[in-house]
C-alpha cells in the first residue's frame, strides 16, 4: 500500500480513502468526499471542499500506484477502496513492527499539526491545512513537543538579566 495523503496533507483518513481520480486536477488534489462508517459521502466532515497543490512527495506517491480501473486513487489488491478496518490493521501492524502504539488518526492528522507548529508555522496555517473551522479545534489537537517548549525557554534566557549579576554590578 502506498502512503495515503492523510500523512502528507493531514486529511482525515476517511477523506484519503474517498479520494477519486477526478479530484486530481491541474496539479491540485481536491478533498471533496469522505467515507463515514464505510459509506461514501459526497461531502467532507465539515462540508467544505479543500484544495491543496500536489507536492513533489505526493506526486511520487501517485506515480508509484499501479494503473487500475477503479475511480478511487488508493485501492486494495482486489481493486476496491480501503475500509477503515483495512487501514487500522495496516497501521497497527506497522506500529507493532517498529515498537510504537499510536492511533492512526493521531499519528497522521494530529502529528502533522504538531510538527508544523513546532517548525514555527502559524496556527492559522495549521488550521487551514487540517481543515478545522475553528482555531480552538486546532489548539486542542496540535500540541507543541516538550523539547520545543524547553528550547523556547532556553532561548529566552539570553534576553533575561540575571538579578544577582545586575545587583553586584550596581554595587561596584
Amino acid at each position: 500500500m502506498r502512503l495515503l495523503p492523510s500523512e502528507a496533507y493531514g486529511v482525515r483518513p476517511g477523506e484519503a480513502r474517498a479520494l477519486q481520480k477526478d479530484c486530481l486536477v491541474d496539479g491540485n488534489v481536491i478533498i471533496r468526499r469522505a467515507f463515514s462508517d464505510n459509506e461514501l459521502r459526497e461531502t467532507t466532515k465539515t462540508g467544505r471542499i479543500r484544495i491543496y497543490q500536489i507536492t513533489a512527495y505526493f506526486q511520487k506517491v501517485l506515480e508509484g500506484i499501479q494503473p487500475h480501473l477503479s475511480p478511487f486513487v488508493f485501492v486494495r489488491d482486489d481493486g476496491k477502496p480501503y475500509t477503515s478496518k483495512n487501514l487500522n490493521k495496516i497501521w497497527h501492524d506497522a506500529g507493532k513492527k517498529v515498537g510504537i502504539k499510536i492511533k492512526m488518526y493521531n499519528g497522521t492528522r494530529h502529528s502533522l499539526g504538531s510538527q508544523l507548529l513546532d517548525m514555527g508555522y502559524d496556527l492559522s496555517l495549521v488550521q487551514d491545512q487540517l481543515g478545522h473551522t475553528k482555531p480552538e479545534m486546532t489548539r486542542r489537537y496540535a500540541k507543541r513537543a516538550p523539547k520545543v517548549l524547553a528550547d523556547a525557554l532556553e532561548a529566552r534566557r539570553g534576553n533575561v538579566i540575571d538579578i544577582d549579576t545586575a545587583n553586584s554590578k550596581s554595587k561596584i
